[in-house]
């Protein structure tokens, strides 16, 4: 559940993203806001890619064999599942 809200956060940082990119300044220098807004736009994305990260971790431990329940969240980190 969190995974699949964390999913539209990051689809919705990637519209932002796109509107951010589509808004850069042609002729003048980058303003403090436009590059606030950058970092927004990054910190957002961040924080969802590691909470769809977590969960999955979370269900992935849940499932797996306690020996080997590790193997599959580096796994899932490394393949970006």
């Amino acid at each position: 559940m969190y995974w699949l809200y964390a999913f539209y956060g990051r689809l919705a940082c990637s519209a932002l993203g796109m509107l951010v990119v589509a808004g850069f300044p042609q002729d003048e220098p980058v303003s403090a806001f436009y590059f606030a807004i950058i970092m927004l736009s990054t910190v957002l994305s961040s924080f969802m890619s590691t909470v769809q990260f977590v969960s999955i971790s979370a269900f992935m431990t849940s499932i797996a064999d306690p020996l080997i329940g590790g193997t599959y969240m580096t796994v899932s980190k490394l393949l970006h599942i």
